[in-house]
């Protein structure tokens, strides 16, 4: 614990220069006196006794914040468990919607890609059956995002990995498709401070989209996804010319 360390680099400090100042006062022996020894022995101990009061809060706090970690893990690992039962449940409607929905879009298309493409073509499909997996997905994205618990992105990102660690292509394929397809994407949806574009790119939790390079089309999709990604651009497995 730096803060921890810190207090006791100033702490042994402090304890060096109170023996520098009694053979300092004593010009370098050692006194006689009994009560001088005890007004001294009394210093010291009101030193130690408000160091061992700050390592005490801060080890509280650490427990604390230990405890409070458990807890959004005890939540997190709950939660993404019902995520996975969701999607254990849907994997057919899944399996197809990647299939029938968006494979065949991103195989028919033909030039750039753009946000405007993958739009048009969700509004003549059928992909109601597949956004409470998406939403699912959303708001788990958004309680890892929102959590004052975890102090950094490098902290968030562990929980993202664990989840798109389990993503199935065609799970993969299909937050692909609707993410690119979302009309509300501009908006700030996640605590105002990002979009769920954005929050996607930051943690990578597409950078295992698989498209074949055999494609006719890989390279105007691989440019697409690197473009609107571009925080994923070097941690793509797939969508980048081996």
């Amino acid at each position: 614990m730096k803060n921890g360390n810190g207090l006791l680099l100033i702490w042994l400090i402090l304890l060096l220069t109170q023996v520098l100042l009694y053979f300092a006062t004593f010009s370098g022996h050692l006194s006689p006196n009994s009560q001088v020894w005890a007004d001294f022995a009394t210093f010291f101990g009101l030193s130690f006794s408000f160091i061992s009061a700050i390592f005490i809060f801060l080890t509280y706090r650490s427990q604390t914040n230990m405890s409070a970690v458990l807890q959004f893990e005890s939540i997190f690992f709950q939660w993404h468990q019902q995520h996975r039962e969701l999607y254990k449940t849907m994997q057919p409607q899944i399996a197809q919607f990647s299939e029938n929905v968006v494979m065949r879009f991103l195989r028919g298309h033909a030039g750039p890609f753009t946000m405007d493409n993958f739009r048009n073509d969700a509004e003549g499909s059928l992909n109601r059956e597949v956004i409470p997996y998406y939403r699912s997905l959303y708001q788990l994205m958004k309680y890892i995002h929102q959590s004052t618990i975890l102090h950094d992105d490098a902290q968030r990102k562990k929980y993202f990995d664990i989840m798109q660690a389990l993503m199935s292509d065609e799970e993969l394929n299909t937050v692909m498709y609707l993410l690119f397809a979302d009309k509300s994407l501009n908006n700030q949806r996640v605590l105002k401070t990002c979009t769920l574009l954005e929050l996607v790119d930051k943690y990578h939790l597409l950078k295992n989209f698989y498209y074949a390079q055999t494609e006719p089309n890989f390279d105007e999709l691989s440019a697409f996804m690197n473009e609107k990604l571009p925080q994923t651009r070097n941690s793509f497995h797939f969508m980048k010319k081996a």
